[in-house]
């Protein structure tokens, strides 16, 4: 029985070390076993049950749903339309897929050679140049800083190289949770096309914000840039593995016979959920809100006192979820992160896993007591943690 030392590993995927993924599957299990556990790891809306249950009745209760239909051939018609609809483009701008981490997986491969360069955001979630050393793709950084974690187009621009390929950046900001205009979007893909660039928009979290506006956000006004999405974050339904591409006609006529190569392995039942919930999403829209609408009072207080005790600095985000706040005193956030977890149970997502010592990231989709009591402790964990000199 050959042991894990035995079975050979690329190179490129030995040499990534600890990443946000691996440490959330370690945390997650702790948790499972710790009653008194309280998480600040909430980075969307809670997984809505009652309407699922009912959603899929609908669909497969008496009969099985025309929705249910072959995502081999192509995108499933139902959900093409709906994603149409919603976002204001054609139906032959949209590809649909697994979701956004493989969206971005399958975009490198298929449009950035080994030896080329991505140009990518920090802080910025470590899968964005994780996957790209992974295929042996060169990683260049560019700085969105705190604390509104703008995006400043002419430093991105100068950045960019004769091996520069794309530019990967996320929208709203993870791990911040800021928006970024559409118009400065734009500006970004009007320069780069320039330079013959590509921009990927991780817009996972983007909808939090409301819809963009499909008048200036438009594949004809940005051929060269390609939005990601899916119903994971802004609707807390991850088990349907149902995201979506946008982008202009002919990066679509390009990318989708590569597609069909790589990444097929779209789910044929998740997609017709997808598309009978985007067809008619009032419901679950309305149960963001609700949930949304609970949550943010009680962090933008609690963080607001964090701030002015002199715990945190922060700018908080407008909209969504998830903050990301700098922890004064505090540079080793790796190591808070950990002694939080073991001396107050209280479980947050360190700032290195981003690209950012001296940050967390807080997720405050959750109960306004839960909220209260999260914060409490995080903000006596910090000052027991700051006296011992331990950051």
């Amino acid at each position: 029985m050959p042991t894990p030392s035995d079975i050979p590993m690329n190179n490129n995927v030995s040499a990534i070390g600890d990443t946000y993924a691996g440490s959330m599957r370690k945390v997650l299990k702790i948790m499972a076993q710790d009653g008194d556990a309280i998480s600040l790891l909430s980075s969307s809306v809670a997984e809505p049950r009652a309407l699922m249950r009912e959603l899929v009745a609908r669909c497969f209760g008496q009969a099985i749903t025309d929705r249910y239909q072959s995502v081999m051939i192509g995108n499933n018609p139902y959900l093409e339309k709906a994603l149409a609809r919603r976002y204001g483009v054609n139906e032959r701008n949209i590809l649909c897929n697994a979701g956004v981490t493989g969206g971005i997986e399958f975009l490198y491969k298929a449009l950035v050679n080994p030896g080329e360069t991505v140009l990518v955001e920090r802080p910025g979630f470590d899968i964005f140049w994780d996957f790209a050393r992974a295929q042996g793709v060169n990683v260049d950084y560019f700085s969105r800083a705190a604390p509104l974690f703008e995006i400043n187009v002419d430093d991105v621009l100068a950045k960019i190289t004769p091996k520069t390929r794309l530019i990967m950046v996320s929208n709203l900001h993870n791990p911040s949770g800021m928006k970024v205009s559409e118009e400065v979007l734009l500006r970004l893909a009007k320069g780069a096309r320039e330079r013959g660039v590509i921009v990927v928009v991780d817009e996972v979290y983007r909808d939090y914000a409301g819809l963009p506006d499909s008048k200036v956000w438009s594949p004809s006004k940005a051929p060269n840039v390609i939005r990601l999405g899916s119903l994971t974050k802004v609707y807390g339904l991850s088990g349907l593995r149902c995201g979506w591409i946008i982008a202009a006609d002919a990066m679509l006529d390009a990318l989708v016979p590569v597609f069909m190569k790589l990444d097929f392995n779209a789910s044929k039942l998740g997609h017709a959920v997808g598309a009978a919930l985007l067809e008619a999403p009032a419901e679950f829209d309305a149960f963001v809100e609700a949930e949304i609408g609970r949550s943010r009072p009680a962090a933008v207080e609690a963080l607001s006192r964090l701030k002015s005790q002199g715990v945190i600095d922060i700018e908080i985000p407008e909209y969504g979820c998830i903050c990301f706040p700098k922890i004064v005193g505090v540079e080793n956030t790796k190591a808070l992160a950990q002694w939080l977890m073991e001396e107050r149970n209280v479980y947050v997502v360190a700032g290195d896993y981003f690209g950012a010592p001296g940050y967390l990231r807080l997720g405050f989709a959750i109960d306004p007591g839960q909220m209260n009591a999260s914060m409490e402790r995080l903000a006596e964990g910090v000052e027991i943690f700051r006296r011992r000199g331990a950051g």
